[in-house]
């Protein structure tokens, strides 16, 4: 799967099969959250959050090359359970792998 990165996309992504296209905003963080070089005081909470986001964008997109792409709804009125399984599953991926960071306390 390739990951595009598009400075003037006019949404945070779109999934197609093999490929997905993001703003360029929402694949790159330009914040130095995840170098691990960086002392742990430093970090601040926009950078936490900025890395989230990101996170969320790009797990909702892979999820929607099962949940929309693969496996399809069979009428436009049903579309809601492609938005519907990918949000879920961004929560679940991301409660297990960032538990401290998870909006789960929120649903």
């Amino acid at each position: 799967m390739d990951f595009i990165a598009a400075p003037s996309f006019p949404v945070g992504g779109m999934e197609n099969w093999g490929i997905v296209v993001f703003h360029h905003n929402m694949l790159l963080d330009s914040s130095e959250y995840h170098d691990d070089a960086v002392d742990e005081s430093e970090v601040t909470v926009e950078m936490v959050l900025e890395h989230y986001k990101i996170s969320k964008i790009i797990t909702h997109e892979i999820a929607h090359q099962w949940f929309g792409n693969l496996v399809s709804i069979g009428n436009w009125s049903e579309l809601w359970l492609n938005e519907g399984f990918a949000t879920y599953y961004v929560y679940e991926f991301l409660s297990k792998l960032q538990p401290e960071l998870t909006d789960n306390e929120y649903y």
